[in-house]
């Protein structure tokens, strides 16, 4: 149902920058609707988070040896 669109979106991808290199971004925006309820525009900002995810991979990481350490501790 077009009424029920969230105009605001906040996706995160990966991308390949022209040197080859993984990137993480993180989209920030907002959909614009007519009268009837069709996307009419859209604006927005991308943002490189690519630190980011790999500060929370090193954490999740450091977590799930922390837990299994405790986990088979007498």
């Amino acid at each position: 149902c077009k009424s029920n669109r969230n105009p605001d979106f906040r996706p995160e991808y990966r991308v390949v920058s022209p040197t080859g290199e993984l990137r993480w971004l993180a989209a920030l925006g907002r959909v614009e609707f007519d009268a009837l309820g069709n996307p009419a525009s859209m604006s927005g900002i991308n943002i490189d988070i690519t630190e980011r995810k790999a500060a929370h991979e090193l954490l999740s990481g450091a977590k799930q040896r922390l837990d299994a350490h405790i986990d088979n501790s007498p």
